[in-house]
């Protein structure tokens, strides 16, 4: 009876976990799912060690390292191909007909996050700023990071 209590409260929490991840913003989702983790490990090893298994705890995560190791090399790896090919499903953008204006100033000034009329200072950091997050060495996307050079160019007049 015990058992059926813990799955029926389970699924619940879970219907209700689910529900909450559709509305929430995947960054606050993020936050509160970290520190949820965080805490439950904390109380995890509490209760170890009251319990007196603190030290089979530590002898299960010794024997998990390795695997933890192979999983941090494969997600490197992943990050490597998805640097390389893009997203999966994401299509390239198609190729500019020769001649043609790739990217107008309202374009240029709402992929930067800039107002009409920035002056180029602001252009400038703007770009630095961006480009900082979207660099192919830093783990970004090389096809956005070509765009956000061509807003640059486009504002800069050049």
């Amino acid at each position: 009876m015990g058992w059926l209590a813990f799955g029926v409260c389970s699924s619940i929490g879970l219907i209700l976990l689910m529900r909450w991840l559709s509305v929430t913003s995947p960054s606050q989702a993020k936050r509160v799912l970290a520190w949820t983790l965080v805490g439950i490990v904390v109380l995890a090893a509490i209760f170890l060690a009251l319990t007196g298994r603190l030290a089979w705890a530590g002898a299960a995560l010794s024997a998990l390292a390795p695997w933890a190791m192979r999983a941090m090399r494969f997600h490197a790896i992943w990050r490597e191909v998805r640097r390389h090919f893009g997203k999966p499903g994401e299509a390239p953008p198609p190729p500019p007909r020769p001649g043609q204006n790739r990217m107008s100033s309202d374009e240029a000034h709402a992929l930067l996050g800039l107002k009409q009329g920035a002056s180029p200072e602001e252009i400038q950091i703007a770009y630095k700023r961006l480009m900082q997050k979207v660099h192919p060495d830093a783990g970004g996307n090389s096809a956005l990071a070509a765009k956000i050079n061509e807003a640059r160019d486009v504002l800069m007049g050049k």
